[in-house]
């Protein structure tokens, strides 16, 4: 089994996964869920393959009816085990990073690398400039543990980032919350280098940004791929 694979898929799991088994009613699903616009190319053409390689599974697609979702399900409780034995955990997400993400350090940008394409998100703001230039990554989790160990886990490079502390009111109930901010090119640029993404949805940010010095807020995957004179992705 490709090790850096298996990492990065586990990062995957703990940003957009959920396992589910049921002994009462025999019901053993995995899913991984995204964007149907934004994230199809990534869950379709990358996730679902590499499912397929390290696990041997074959994976279901399928779209939410009235939402813009899609979602990877494979239903298979030996799957399950497999991924339980790495450390993951079904059921709501306590967001441990699993052991075997640890070993070394490639294993760990690799992690890092699954749980960004899935979490994260790209943006370039304007920062008193003309135009949309200043990258920002960032990420919002409720586990203060959790965003404070990826802090720790990217200082590894040399990544500088920030932890803030924010409060979420949610049907009148306050939840704390905990955003994690990445700034600036170099911090980019050594993301780029050490840890990298696979979602085009982050890819096509960053070549626009590359080719033409910015990146305007609020565009479609579809659209920077006009821009970028690629060809879009298929979705039927």
């Amino acid at each position: 089994m490709n090790r850096s694979k298996l990492s990065e898929f586990l990062g995957i799991m703990l940003g957009d996964g959920n396992i589910y088994s049921s002994k009462i009613n025999g019901n053993h699903r995995t899913v991984i869920t995204g964007h149907s616009q934004e994230d199809f190319d990534y869950l379709v053409n990358y996730v679902k393959p590499m499912i397929k390689d390290l696990f041997g599974f074959n994976v279901s697609v399928w779209k939410h009816k009235n939402k813009n979702a899609i979602a990877l399900a494979v239903y298979s409780k030996s799957f399950i085990k497999q991924l339980l034995s790495y450390g993951l955990v079904a059921g709501p997400k306590t967001m441990k990073i699993p052991p075997y993400t640890l070993e070394n350090r490639n294993l760990t940008a690799k992690f890092l690398k699954g749980i960004a394409d899935t979490d994260f998100s790209v943006t370039f703001k304007k920062n008193k400039r003309k135009t949309h230039s200043y990258p920002v990554i960032t990420a919002n989790f409720a586990h203060r543990n959790f965003v404070y160990q990826l802090k720790n886990f990217l200082s590894f490079f040399q990544i500088n980032s920030f932890v803030y502390e924010l409060i979420k009111i949610v049907n009148g109930k306050k939840f704390n919350s905990y955003q994690i901010e990445l700034y600036g090119k170099n911090n980019l640029n050594l993301w780029l280098k050490y840890i990298g993404f696979s979602n085009p949805k982050h890819l096509t940010k960053i070549e626009l940004w590359k080719k033409f010095g910015s990146c305007s807020p609020n565009t479609t995957i579809k659209e920077r791929l006009f821009i970028l004179n690629k060809k879009p992705y298929k979705d039927d």
